[in-house]
């Protein structure tokens, strides 16, 4: 009985030995694992540094290259690099004119280097720009044009004028005038505005004009109804053609 209880005694006190370096085995092996999952941490903090430097960067790119192409469409050139010629800022929008021509009320309206005379829709560029193919084709017209061009564009120039009649205080009036792309002939068309008294007010008239002499051909208002009630009535800024300036 007596050996049976000290073999049982030291059958517990070898499993408590066991126990104890299993533990102590478990607590070095974590302690091991410990620097390695700290490293395997770093590395993922890393990663995901690089990774969002790496987007910040491409965003920061691809912001750049957004305000590189805003620029670009602010420059005053078309896709091909054309030179556009807006319109001066007093004549953008929509005026309304009386054609005693065609006996009909007309509508013309400036936006940029656009302009829409009745549906008509048109671009003014800087007739400097044209290409050796234009140039050649504007000296001769039997050489081949560029039909968007020739159905489009008009060549913009513009002059500044002090004198009477159109200049009624001496300040300048800026004349623009228009050309077709491949027109080599003729004055082509003129328009300006000036400041004008309409039934004792004052306001801005759109002045149409022709020829060398810049003659008046009709005139554009702000609103169709008095488009339609001064129709063809001259105003004190009007070139006529039989006038001796």
């Amino acid at each position: 009985m007596k050996k049976n209880w000290v073999r049982s005694l030291g059958i517990l006190g070898l499993a408590v030995l066991l126990f104890g370096c299993s533990s102590q085995q478990g607590q070095e092996q974590k302690k091991a694992e410990q620097p390695h999952s700290a490293k395997k941490a770093a590395s993922a903090s890393k990663k995901t540094a690089k990774a969002a430097s790496s987007a910040s960067s491409s965003s920061s790119s691809s912001s750049s290259s957004s305000s590189s192409s805003s620029s670009a469409n602010k420059s005053g050139s078309d896709d091909r690099g054309f030179k556009q010629s807006p319109f001066p800022q007093k004549m953008q929008g929509t005026w309304y004119g009386w054609d005693q021509y065609e006996n009909k009320l007309k509508t013309i309206s400036f936006s940029g280097n656009k302009f829409t005379l009745d549906g008509e829709v048109k671009y003014a560029y800087d007739g400097s720009v044209r290409t050796s193919e234009d140039q050649a084709a504007l000296n001769d017209p039997s050489q081949k044009m560029d039909q968007e061009k020739q159905d489009k564009w008009v060549a913009l120039s513009g002059s500044s004028l002090t004198e009477k009649p159109i200049s009624q205080d001496g300040a300048p009036v800026q004349v623009i005038n228009l050309l077709g792309w491949y027109q080599s002939a003729g004055a082509g068309t003129s328009y300006y505005v000036t400041q004008v008294q309409v039934n004792g007010q004052q306001m801005p008239v759109l002045t149409e004009a022709g020829g060398a002499g810049i003659w008046v051909q009709m005139h554009y208002y702000r609103s169709q109804s008095l488009a339609l009630a001064q129709k063809d009535a001259g105003i004190p800024t009007d070139i006529n053609q039989d006038d001796n300036y």
